[in-house]
């Protein structure tokens, strides 16, 4: 079964990892870091992930 829920800080390398393999090309760590971490707690962002026995399999963002 396949759960959807907010993303938390823990998720930040799958999401990485979920979105450059959808790209087919990696972007910089550091920027990543900085979009994610700011987004994730912003009042206007929604970030969720898909969950499948414990591993993200997909990832979903809302700008408000």
């Amino acid at each position: 079964m396949t759960l959807i829920r907010p993303a938390v800080e823990s998720d930040e390398r799958s999401v990485y990892d979920l979105i450059t393999m959808l790209m087919g090309f990696s972007i910089d760590w550091g920027a990543f870091h900085d979009v994610f971490a700011r987004n994730l707690h912003s009042e206007s962002v929604l970030y969720y992930v898909a969950e499948s026995e414990g591993v993200a399999v997909g990832f979903g963002s809302l700008h408000i």
